[in-house]
């Protein structure tokens, strides 16, 4: 655990630095949560002993939870429910070692996504709206 909580405070703490000096324009925090998570599935993998499935599954559910949150706004009710449903099982078999399982479950939401931006938006008129602007 001290890993995990060591890793989310010096990446969160570079972007953050990378942030001020617009560099990026991403959350420093949820860079932090994602690069950790991301290093923590790899490890899970390479069988490492430090890679805690447990913890590693909570960062990818909090990840999931702040994208369901931030785009459920601009997809809806059935779009933030259906990112929950699929998102936890393929956060279930990735960290389940089911790899391909879990990128299938990513794949199908990942359709509906275009799906329903192509649906209430239209391909020629979608915004270009920066989702995370107000996040940090």
């Amino acid at each position: 655990m001290v890993y995990f909580l060591s890793s989310i405070a010096a990446i969160t703490i570079i972007f953050t630095l990378l942030h001020k000096a617009k560099i990026v324009s991403v959350c420093p925090i949820c860079a932090g949560v994602v690069v950790t998570w991301v290093g923590g599935i790899i490890g899970l993998y390479a069988n490492q002993k430090w890679a805690d499935p447990m913890v590693i599954a909570i960062l990818m559910g909090a990840s999931m939870g702040a994208v369901a949150d931030k785009y459920g706004i601009r997809f809806g009710l059935l779009w933030k429910t259906l990112t929950v449903v699929l998102g936890l099982s393929a956060i279930y078999f990735i960290i389940g070692l089911s790899l391909y399982k879990g990128l299938g479950f990513l794949l199908i939401l990942g359709i509906i996504t275009v799906f329903l931006s192509r649906k209430k938006y239209g391909s020629a008129n979608a915004k270009n709206e920066d989702l995370f602007k107000e996040c940090c």
